[in-house]
């Protein structure tokens, strides 16, 4: 499995993973490319055996970094893909002096919440109605870690 940052003919397949998940915000291809001209922006990709099953793209806003948005397909869920890119993400975030992670997530996202959980996050918030769907969202951080870092 390689995470790399992504290029621009990774997009369709974000695109095409985000429709696999309800609930998503469901960016399109301009959506994407428009974060590259963000200099705050990071868009990482996970590649296995040449077909992209996963990205993430968040927000380096020092002291914090804030995780606008990850996917994974579906047929890999579960395989640690998700957390092989928060590490990467926390590699970032250690590199440029960040001192925690911030993230939303859907309340009623259970498998998301285990999922960041067991990553460290914590919940410090919440948000209600905050979804197009009037779906409440929570809010939870994560320290920045020397043991999070692969």
């Amino acid at each position: 499995m390689i995470i790399r940052r992504a290029v621009k003919e990774d997009y369709i397949s974000f695109v095409e993973i985000e429709k696999q998940h309800t609930g998503l915000p469901c960016w399109s291809v301009a959506a994407f490319s428009k974060e590259e001209e963000n200099p705050y922006s990071v868009t990482l990709a996970a590649e296995k055996e040449g077909r992209i099953v996963a990205f993430l793209n968040f927000h380096m806003l020092r002291p914090e970094v804030e995780i606008n948005l990850i996917a994974v397909d579906r047929n890999f869920l579960r395989c640690g893909i998700a957390t092989r890119l928060l590490a990467k993400l926390r590699e970032y975030a250690k590199k440029s002096l960040c001192t925690s992670v911030i993230l939303d997530v859907r309340a009623d996202n259970a498998p998301a919440l285990e999922f960041y959980k067991k990553e460290g996050f914590r919940v410090e918030g919440s948000r209600p109605k905050f979804y197009n769907d009037n779906g409440d969202a929570l809010l939870m951080r994560a320290p920045v870690r020397k043991e999070n870092v692969l």
